[in-house]
């Protein structure tokens, strides 16, 4: 067994960066960007309102009740093809050009419309500029977008499709293979029989993959037996990861560690000092990274956000620490018996003020789904620690 420092670090060691790939910049969304987007455009390309109005000469505005006559109409997507002059005005919608000539638009409201002289009453002065954007108000051609080594967002993605590019160059995201083990799970919607249970780390553990942004390409449950485990893992070694959960304790149907050995996987590390998840499993067999989670519900979900997580961001070229922890104060005095190990606990988190009060659970167990569904986050007691009284300073992540 090795310390939790010295499984993050090879951790650190074993795991590398993915290739560069091109994708729709549609599908491009926390992707590490690989390449300095760069405009080739105006935008906008042309002045245009950014009101549904009228556009006019500012002059023509500054007394209140002033009378103009209305020459046009445009909309979203045409230009008025004459041209205006003082004491005249067009009908802009949104997103329309602005008529040659004009220099601002007023308000549909600030207006009063005679449609049967044509004239347009104005209850409002305006300045130049009014509610229009200028050509290359937002970006000029030859700007930089979105800058490499940024991860993209969902605003970011907009800028991008707002100068017209397809595609991005962003570092791949690792493909990822599930495999559930365990005689006694049954599938959602099947029907219990004697000694079973329900799939809970299957689902779990799919939507955390699916919430991380990975491609889930591959998922199975296989039986307690070696030779359903070895076609399956077999399979699954063809992807970037594959995270299998349950079988890596000691018992005598744990039998993921001897299968993955006998297919070729080398074990980095196998059981960690850590409070849950000591039956943790990481190994490798050519870039593929394999880790083998613990069974139980909570030791899986701490494992999968402290090493797979981690290691699927980095392979993202995404250098973030999955547990970004924040400082909390400790609402009751926390006793653990076993200090020997690096403790993650279970806790509620109060906020009063800018302060988060930090209530941990007791008397859980890892399999305490329950327990697990109604926490916040993780609170880290470091190894010889027995005891932490209320009121102190602690250390703790969470993943809402």
């Amino acid at each position: 067994m090795i310390s939790f420092k010295e499984s993050i670090q090879l951790l650190g060691q074993n795991t590398e960066v993915l290739h560069c790939s091109q994708v729709k910049t549609e599908e491009a969304v926390g992707y590490l960007l690989q390449e300095d987007v760069i405009s080739k455009i105006d935008m906008p390309p042309f002045d245009k309102s950014i009101r549904d109005g009228y556009s006019l000469l500012a002059e023509d505005s500054q007394a209140i009740g002033n009378k103009i006559k209305n020459i046009g109409f445009v909309s979203a997507g045409e230009c008025f093809s004459g041209e205006m002059h003082k004491g005249e005005c067009v009908k802009t919608m949104t997103g329309a050009s602005l008529a040659k000539g004009a220099d601002c638009v007023i308000m549909v409201e600030d207006t009063k419309e005679d449609k049967e002289l044509g004239l347009v009453e104005i209850l409002k002065k305006l300045e130049p500029g009014d509610n229009i954007c200028s050509k290359a108000q937002d970006i000029k051609a030859g700007d930089i977008v979105v800058k490499k080594g940024t991860v993209l967002s969902v605003s970011n993605i907009a800028a991008i499709a707002s100068v017209g590019k397809e595609t991005v160059t962003v570092c791949s995201k690792p493909k990822v293979s599930l495999i559930n083990t365990g005689g006694e799970i049954v599938s959602l919607g099947g029907a219990l029989g004697a000694n079973e249970i329900f799939n809970t780390n299957g689902p779990m553990l799919k939507a955390m993959i699916k919430e991380d942004g990975f491609e889930l390409e591959h998922y199975d449950v296989v039986k307690d037996v070696e030779i359903e485990m070895q076609r399956s893992f077999e399979e699954g070694l063809t992807s970037d990861v594959l995270l299998i959960s349950g079988g890596v304790s000691r018992g005598d149907f744990d039998l993921v560690p001897k299968v993955l050995k006998d297919l070729g996987v080398q074990v980095i590390f196998h059981r960690v000092s850590i409070k849950p998840g000591r039956p943790l499993y990481f190994g490798k067999k050519d870039k593929t990274l394999v880790f083998g989670l613990p069974g139980n519900p909570i030791s899986g979900f701490l494992t999968y956000l402290i090493y797979a997580r981690a290691a699927m961001l980095k392979m993202s070229g995404i250098n973030n620490d999955s547990r970004v922890f924040k400082e909390g104060i400790l609402g009751k005095t926390f006793v653990q018996k076993d200090a020997t190990r690096r403790h993650f606990v279970l806790v509620k988190i109060e906020k009063k003020g800018m302060a988060s009060y930090l209530h941990p659970s007791t008397n859980y167990e890892s399999a305490d789904i329950k327990t697990l569904s109604d926490a916040d986050g993780f609170m880290e007691v470091e190894e010889n620690v027995s005891v932490i009284d209320e009121g102190q300073r602690v250390k703790y992540f969470t993943w809402k």
